[in-house]
């Protein structure tokens, strides 16, 4: 008898069984082997949260939270350069290498900040507070974005689909400030807002390259697929271990890493 696959097994559960939605999508991610799955238990869930919560839905041709880079694993750049290659045109790839590009020169970017990481000492203090100031920055502009508009929305990546449906963890928020204001709003109408957690989505998605876990921001992904002719490459290319190009390991993706009181990263 073949596996169902964690949506099915989680409709079916939710479905037998007088169950919380929120908790059964915890033990479907028990049971995903790829981005994909866990890309349709995070769907179901934010759906679900939506259908529930007027207040996080986002306001139409809002594009705050574009600026505000999401940190990508590679099995999360595969699945988008796999859509890219069969969605978008020669023109539009070539628009997002254009995108990055202009982000090495930009004044606010964190991009040409990003691109020095390799300079740092991340066994040092002073790492916390050179990656924390980059992870603070809300004035780089995702190059997927065209005209306020994702051009790769059906393969955005997970933080992208949870934010604004999700807390980063029981005491700290993943959402913008229009959307707070509307939760705001409705916790002083006596809405009991509760917002499920992203963290064990995070940690699935990080468990799926093992002890070779780490992500990078989204310009860097791009510029490093680039080819002669302004068009991104098809064939992904693991970062691991580059010099040219930076990445962190996925312990600097949880909040304990910029904690005095927990062990840093590197430690």
């Amino acid at each position: 008898m073949s596996k169902l696959d964690p949506l099915t097994a989680l409709r079916r559960r939710i479905a037998s069984a007088d169950l919380d939605e929120y908790e059964a999508a915890l033990e479907a991610l028990s049971g995903v082997s790829d981005m994909a799955e866990i890309y349709s238990v995070t769907n179901f869930v934010v759906g679900r949260v939506e259908s529930e919560f007027d207040c996080v839905h986002c306001v139409p041709g809002c594009s705050e939270c574009c600026s505000q880079l999401p940190l990508v694993t590679f099995d999360e750049w595969r699945l988008i350069l796999d859509w890219m290659q069969d969605n978008l045109t020669a023109g539009g790839r070539a628009r997002v290498v254009r995108n990055a590009e202009a982000l090495l020169t930009e004044g606010e970017s964190v991009l040409p900040s990003w691109m020095r990481l390799g300079e740092v000492d991340l066994e040092s203090p002073g790492a916390v507070d050179v990656v924390g100031e980059m992870f603070d920055n809300e004035s780089t502009t995702c190059p997927f974005l065209f005209d306020g508009r994702c051009s790769i929305y059906p393969v955005r990546p997970l933080v992208c689909r949870s934010y604004g449906r999700m807390m980063r963890t029981e005491d700290d928020s993943l959402y913008c400030q229009p959307i707070l204001d509307k939760i705001c709003v409705a916790l002083d109408n006596g809405v009991d807002v509760e917002l499920p957690l992203y963290r064990p989505y995070q940690e699935a998605s990080y468990a799926l390259n093992g002890d070779k876990s780490y992500f990078t921001i989204l310009p860097v992904w791009v510029l490093s697929h680039r080819n002669r002719g302004g068009d991104i490459s098809d064939c992904p290319v693991d970062l691991w271990g580059s010099r040219d190009w930076p990445v962190l390991d996925t312990k600097w993706g949880f909040g304990e890493a910029f904690d005095p009181e927990s062990p840093q990263p590197g430690a």
